[in-house]
């Protein structure tokens, strides 16, 4: 896997030819890291699936740099769509629209819906205009797994130095540090009947309904009893660490059942715990090992990085609380209850 800087513009060409000769590609985003090929390029695309080891039915986000590409990919952009567009973008919003016939089924997870973002990242932008073609790209990580939000992430996921899964890896990687969101994008579902997200992300549900100008509530209405997964990130076991994930539904309920486990009667266990300000003294008390969040929106930038760190800190298990509200909220919880190996109440 070549790496190339993300702020080399010769870099960044050398990136965009690997990934025109049918190569895969890890990139930066705003959100998390992905993993591209053209999105016209069937083969090249069905090689994510084999690297990340990725259900051939979980549909891709497909990235564009400009408006003018959404003409290639969807056969109508309904007006709630344009809407969304001219407020979000670009930025951390995935629309799904009706595909056109020449997008790849293999893209769409056998769908008549493409899924289609346009990344705020400087350097995913230059790519994509480098690369000259929308690119089909979910996270950079092994199937199910935590999402990667640095380069570092990637080379811990893929090993170079592994026989085994060496003719599995990416071509190329663009390093560009940190990303800053954190968190996958947030979804909506634009080409059914009635509009819906169906992935909690930065972008909340208050912000989306003010930008259409009706309720919350609205568009609250989840898969609608779908079968198969109808965009990325929808699996009931999804973004796990490397070490189980015990959710909590409040801080008081970890305090109090964390803290009971600390009796000589209990079997001691090795705990990472994600704990909100205000509570990771007493944690720390207690001989855990600690990390803080001052609130949603800051554990969402954080939330994968933790149970990264965790996992290398050799502890035996993770523990989070559940965090109240709306608005972001939504996200993090999301991402705990599908990641989560045990849920206490």
């Amino acid at each position: 896997m070549k790496m190339v800087r993300g702020r080399s513009r010769v870099g960044i060409k050398a990136a965009a030819e690997v990934l025109k000769r049918g190569g895969v590609v890890v990139f930066p985003t705003e959100t998390v890291y992905g993993m591209g090929a053209d999105a016209f390029n069937p083969r090249a695309v069905a090689r994510i699936f084999a690297i990340k080891g990725r259900p051939a039915e979980n549909p891709l986000i497909v990235h564009i740099s400009s408006l003018s590409d959404v003409k290639k990919l969807a056969k109508e952009v309904p007006a709630a769509a344009k809407k969304l567009m001219r407020r979000f973008w670009p930025g951390p919003l995935t629309i799904i629209l009706k595909k056109k016939k020449g997008v790849p089924s293999v893209v769409t997870g056998g769908l008549d819906t493409v899924a289609v973002r346009m990344p705020s990242h400087s350097v995913a932008l230059a790519f994509l205009r480098a690369a000259k073609t929308p690119v089909a790209a979910p996270s950079a990580n092994p199937s199910g797994s935590v999402s990667p939000v640095s380069h570092r992430d990637i080379m811990e996921d893929f090993p170079a130095k592994s026989i085994s899964v060496r003719r599995r890896l990416p071509d190329a990687l663009i390093s560009a540090g940190r990303t800053s969101r954190g968190m996958e994008s947030t979804i909506i579902d634009v080409a059914s009947p009635e509009l819906r997200i169906l992935r909690h992300g930065s972008v909340t549900v208050e912000d989306i309904a003010s930008a259409l100008g009706t309720a919350p509530k609205v568009l609250l209405r989840g898969s609608c009893g779908a079968k198969r997964p109808l965009a990325p990130g929808m699996a009931k076991i999804h973004y796990r660490p490397r070490i189980p994930l015990w959710v909590f539904a409040t801080a008081a309920v970890m305090k109090n059942i964390l803290l009971a486990a600390k009796s000589p009667a209990a079997e001691p266990v090795k705990t990472f715990v994600i704990a909100p300000v205000g509570l990771e003294g007493v944690f720390r008390r207690g001989g855990f090992m600690v990390a803080a969040f001052r609130d949603a929106a800051a554990l969402s930038k954080r939330l994968y990085s933790l149970m990264r760190k965790a996992a290398r800190s050799g502890a035996s298990v993770i523990a989070a609380p559940l965090v109240g509200g709306g608005g972001i909220s939504l996200a993090v919880n999301d991402r705990l209850i599908r990641a989560a190996s045990k849920t206490f109440r």
